[in-house]
Protein backbone atom coordinates (compact mmCIF):
# COMPACT_ATOMS: atom_id res chain seq x y z
CA UNK A 1 0.00 0.00 0.00
CA UNK A 2 1.51 3.57 -0.84
CA UNK A 3 1.53 5.78 1.39
CA UNK A 4 2.93 9.69 1.99
CA UNK A 5 4.62 12.02 4.10
CA UNK A 6 3.30 15.28 4.91
CA UNK A 7 5.42 17.29 1.55
CA UNK A 8 3.70 14.33 -0.71
CA UNK A 9 6.54 11.69 -1.13
CA UNK A 10 4.75 8.55 -2.26
CA UNK A 11 6.93 5.42 -0.49
CA UNK A 12 6.07 1.73 0.06
CA UNK A 13 7.36 -0.14 2.57
CA UNK A 14 8.27 -4.18 2.22
CA UNK A 15 9.31 -6.28 4.96
CA UNK A 16 10.04 -5.79 8.59
CA UNK A 17 13.61 -4.98 10.44
CA UNK A 18 16.29 -2.73 10.28
CA UNK A 19 15.16 0.58 7.91
CA UNK A 20 16.82 0.74 4.16
CA UNK A 21 15.93 3.74 2.21
CA UNK A 22 16.25 2.86 -1.76
CA UNK A 23 17.38 6.05 -3.18
CA UNK A 24 16.45 6.10 -6.96
CA UNK A 25 18.53 7.61 -9.57
CA UNK A 26 17.85 8.85 -12.98
CA UNK A 27 16.47 12.58 -12.42
CA UNK A 28 13.22 12.46 -13.79
CA UNK A 29 12.62 8.53 -13.28
CA UNK A 30 11.23 6.92 -10.27
CA UNK A 31 12.00 3.72 -7.70
CA UNK A 32 10.74 1.32 -9.91
CA UNK A 33 14.00 -0.43 -11.63
CA UNK A 34 14.84 -1.57 -7.76
CA UNK A 35 11.79 -3.56 -7.13
CA UNK A 36 12.74 -6.44 -8.95
CA UNK A 37 16.23 -6.69 -7.07
CA UNK A 38 15.40 -5.78 -3.78
CA UNK A 39 12.42 -7.07 -3.10
CA UNK A 40 14.57 -10.24 -1.97
CA UNK A 41 15.93 -7.97 1.29
CA UNK A 42 12.90 -7.77 3.16
CA UNK A 43 13.47 -11.42 4.23
CA UNK A 44 15.85 -9.67 7.03
CA UNK A 45 15.14 -5.59 6.25
CA UNK A 46 12.18 -3.17 6.06
CA UNK A 47 13.02 -1.74 2.24
CA UNK A 48 11.53 1.71 1.90
CA UNK A 49 10.79 2.49 -1.91
CA UNK A 50 10.18 6.18 -2.27
CA UNK A 51 9.77 8.30 -5.70
CA UNK A 52 11.77 11.93 -4.82
CA UNK A 53 9.81 14.79 -5.10
CA UNK A 54 8.44 15.41 -8.95
CA UNK A 55 9.02 12.13 -9.49
CA UNK A 56 7.01 9.24 -10.22
CA UNK A 57 3.58 9.30 -7.74
CA UNK A 58 5.33 12.01 -5.60
CA UNK A 59 4.09 15.67 -5.68
CA UNK A 60 5.95 18.15 -7.55
CA UNK A 61 8.79 20.66 -5.20
CA UNK A 62 9.34 24.52 -5.36
CA UNK A 63 12.70 23.30 -4.96
CA UNK A 64 14.95 20.43 -6.93
CA UNK A 65 18.96 21.38 -5.85
CA UNK A 66 20.72 19.15 -4.52
CA UNK A 67 19.99 20.20 -0.51
CA UNK A 68 16.37 20.48 -0.79
CA UNK A 69 15.59 16.53 -2.55
CA UNK A 70 18.62 14.72 -0.19
CA UNK A 71 15.92 16.69 2.72
CA UNK A 72 13.51 14.56 1.15
CA UNK A 73 15.21 11.28 2.88
CA UNK A 74 14.58 12.90 6.08
CA UNK A 75 11.11 13.33 5.45
CA UNK A 76 10.56 9.75 3.97
CA UNK A 77 12.59 8.67 7.26
CA UNK A 78 10.84 10.23 9.59
CA UNK A 79 7.35 8.75 8.27
CA UNK A 80 8.73 4.95 9.20
CA UNK A 81 9.78 6.17 12.39
CA UNK A 82 13.67 5.01 12.02
CA UNK A 83 16.10 6.48 14.62
CA UNK A 84 18.70 5.32 11.79
CA UNK A 85 18.45 3.84 8.67
CA UNK A 86 20.72 1.70 5.82
CA UNK A 87 20.81 4.14 2.51
CA UNK A 88 20.81 2.56 -0.79
CA UNK A 89 21.68 5.11 -3.32
CA UNK A 90 22.34 5.03 -6.87
CA UNK A 91 23.85 7.37 -9.43
CA UNK A 92 21.76 10.44 -8.87
CA UNK A 93 20.22 8.77 -5.73
CA UNK A 94 23.84 8.31 -4.66
CA UNK A 95 24.66 11.87 -4.80
CA UNK A 96 21.83 12.61 -2.38
CA UNK A 97 22.54 9.88 0.04
CA UNK A 98 26.37 11.31 0.43
CA UNK A 99 24.59 14.85 0.80
CA UNK A 100 22.36 13.01 3.45
CA UNK A 101 24.67 11.20 5.35
CA UNK A 102 27.21 14.67 5.87
CA UNK A 103 24.06 16.40 6.98
CA UNK A 104 22.60 14.29 9.34
CA UNK A 105 25.18 11.44 10.28
CA UNK A 106 23.54 10.48 13.46
CA UNK A 107 20.22 9.63 11.18
CA UNK A 108 22.55 6.78 9.10
CA UNK A 109 23.61 3.40 9.93
CA UNK A 110 25.45 2.69 6.59
CA UNK A 111 25.59 4.00 3.61
CA UNK A 112 25.27 1.67 0.26
CA UNK A 113 26.22 3.79 -2.99
CA UNK A 114 26.07 2.10 -6.58
CA UNK A 115 26.39 3.51 -9.94
CA UNK A 116 27.36 6.77 -8.57
CA UNK A 117 29.89 9.43 -7.66
CA UNK A 118 31.16 12.09 -5.51
CA UNK A 119 31.07 15.05 -7.30
CA UNK A 120 29.61 15.68 -10.72
CA UNK A 121 32.95 15.43 -12.09
CA UNK A 122 32.42 11.96 -13.00
CA UNK A 123 30.58 12.63 -16.16
CA UNK A 124 33.90 12.80 -18.66
CA UNK A 125 35.34 9.17 -17.18
CA UNK A 126 31.77 7.68 -16.89
CA UNK A 127 31.34 8.45 -20.82
CA UNK A 128 34.90 7.31 -21.79
CA UNK A 129 33.64 4.00 -19.85
CA UNK A 130 30.14 4.20 -21.94
CA UNK A 131 32.20 4.76 -25.76
CA UNK A 132 33.82 1.37 -24.45
CA UNK A 133 30.70 -0.76 -24.51
CA UNK A 134 28.04 1.49 -26.36
CA UNK A 135 26.44 1.21 -29.80
CA UNK A 136 26.46 4.18 -31.85
CA UNK A 137 22.31 4.46 -30.78
CA UNK A 138 23.20 4.28 -27.46
CA UNK A 139 25.67 7.01 -27.34
CA UNK A 140 23.05 9.06 -29.53
CA UNK A 141 20.69 8.63 -26.74
CA UNK A 142 22.99 9.20 -24.07
CA UNK A 143 23.98 12.31 -25.22
CA UNK A 144 20.39 13.47 -26.12
CA UNK A 145 19.65 12.52 -21.96
CA UNK A 146 22.38 15.15 -21.08
CA UNK A 147 22.19 18.01 -23.86
CA UNK A 148 18.41 19.11 -23.78
CA UNK A 149 17.53 18.37 -26.68
CA UNK A 150 14.78 15.55 -25.28
CA UNK A 151 10.76 17.03 -26.61
CA UNK A 152 8.72 14.82 -24.39
CA UNK A 153 8.32 12.15 -21.59
CA UNK A 154 8.10 9.83 -24.53
CA UNK A 155 11.23 10.82 -26.17
CA UNK A 156 12.46 10.25 -22.60
CA UNK A 157 11.28 7.33 -21.72
CA UNK A 158 12.79 6.20 -25.66
CA UNK A 159 16.03 7.45 -24.30
CA UNK A 160 16.34 5.72 -21.16
CA UNK A 161 15.15 2.15 -22.72
CA UNK A 162 18.10 2.66 -25.21
CA UNK A 163 21.02 3.46 -22.70
CA UNK A 164 19.42 0.48 -20.12
CA UNK A 165 22.30 -2.17 -20.87
CA UNK A 166 24.85 0.10 -19.94
CA UNK A 167 23.73 0.25 -16.11
CA UNK A 168 24.08 -3.66 -16.32
CA UNK A 169 26.81 -6.29 -16.73
CA UNK A 170 24.57 -8.22 -18.82
CA UNK A 171 20.95 -7.43 -19.93
CA UNK A 172 18.39 -9.62 -21.80
CA UNK A 173 17.03 -7.64 -24.08
CA UNK A 174 13.12 -8.76 -22.73
CA UNK A 175 14.43 -7.57 -19.32
CA UNK A 176 15.29 -4.44 -20.94
CA UNK A 177 11.78 -3.77 -22.10
CA UNK A 178 10.52 -4.97 -19.06
CA UNK A 179 12.34 -2.62 -16.21
CA UNK A 180 12.10 0.99 -18.88
CA UNK A 181 8.67 0.20 -19.26
CA UNK A 182 7.71 -0.32 -14.94
CA UNK A 183 8.57 2.98 -14.46
CA UNK A 184 7.40 6.81 -15.31
CA UNK A 185 9.54 9.15 -16.41
CA UNK A 186 9.02 12.99 -16.21
CA UNK A 187 11.09 15.37 -18.53
CA UNK A 188 10.41 18.48 -16.98
CA UNK A 189 11.66 17.33 -13.50
CA UNK A 190 15.05 16.18 -15.16
CA UNK A 191 14.71 19.57 -16.55
CA UNK A 192 14.77 21.37 -13.40
CA UNK A 193 17.48 18.75 -11.07
CA UNK A 194 20.32 18.77 -14.13
CA UNK A 195 21.22 22.43 -13.97
CA UNK A 196 21.52 22.01 -10.27
CA UNK A 197 24.56 18.93 -10.08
Amino acid sequence: MTRRTPRGIAYDVVGDGPVLLAVHGGPGTDHSMFRPYLDALAAELAVVYFDLPGHGRSAESQDYGLAAMAASIEDVQAAVGAERALLLGSSYGGFLSLTYALEYPERVAGLILVDTSASYGFRAESLEVARQRATPSMLAALERLWDGSLASDEDFHAAWREILPLYFHRLEPAEVERLADRGTYRLETRRQILPTL
